[in-house]
């Protein structure tokens, strides 16, 4: 009699876990240049649920996990190429793992962050730059350094020229920067594991072929 109470207990939990499981439908979808493939909620597609992975020409720049349409645990983010970056964990709200870093975190101090792929910014700005008449007339090629001040409450407090080739290019740049959606988050660096104001430099290449 109790083994069969048993039994009847482990299928009635499994019965119960089986239906706490959401159903999952795939996704695939294309918003140029970038490709996502994540789960959504069978009965509800606009709510990620589960896995999620974001790529740029075929390399991995992004994957980690959704609940309830919200990013949770840790998320990897790549740069170009696939090349790893970091690691940042929604739920502690830590950055977990730095490329090159011999140690894993927390980290009492570290730079700052986009919260997400470096590619989605660098990207943002080269679609949103105009080459100026003069610069295409004169041949004018070469990389402009962005310097972003990261606030410590990870807001975009400004945004100067670090370096140019020709000043040519300096506005435009700057007119791209000022167009990023506010919604874009940044994680502000820390030291001594305190927030701290930080410079997060993006460099943009002009070159007319």
């Amino acid at each position: 009699m109790k083994f069969l109470l048993s039994i009847l207990f482990t299928l009635c939990v499994a019965g119960i876990s089986a239906q706490q499981q959401p159903k999952l439908k795939k996704v695939t979808r294309s918003i140029p240049p970038y490709f996502y493939e994540y789960t959504t909620l069978k009965a509800d597609t606009a709510v990620y649920e589960g896995w999620s992975k974001g790529y740029y020409k075929g390399k991995i720049m992004e994957q980690g996990n959704y609940s309830k349409g919200e990013c949770v645990g840790k998320w990897q983010f790549f740069s170009f190429k696939g090349i790893f970056d970091f690691e940042f964990d929604f739920d502690e709200q830590v950055v977990t793992r730095i490329a090159g870093s011999t140690t894993k975190g927390p980290y009492e101090n570290h730079q700052s962050f986009f919260l997400g792929s470096p590619i989605i910014p660098h990207i943002f700005i080269i679609q949103n730059v105009f080459y100026p008449q003069k610069a295409l007339e004169k041949d004018i090629k070469g990389k402009v350094v962005v310097a972003l001040t990261i606030s410590p409450e990870g807001k975009v407090m400004s945004a100067k020229v670090e370096s140019s080739t020709d000043r040519m290019l300096n506005e435009e740049v700057l007119k791209a920067v000022r167009k990023f959606p506010r919604e874009w988050r940044w994680i502000p660096a820390k030291v001594n594991n305190k927030p701290t104001s930080d410079i997060y430099r993006i460099v943009v290449h002009f070159d007319i072929d």
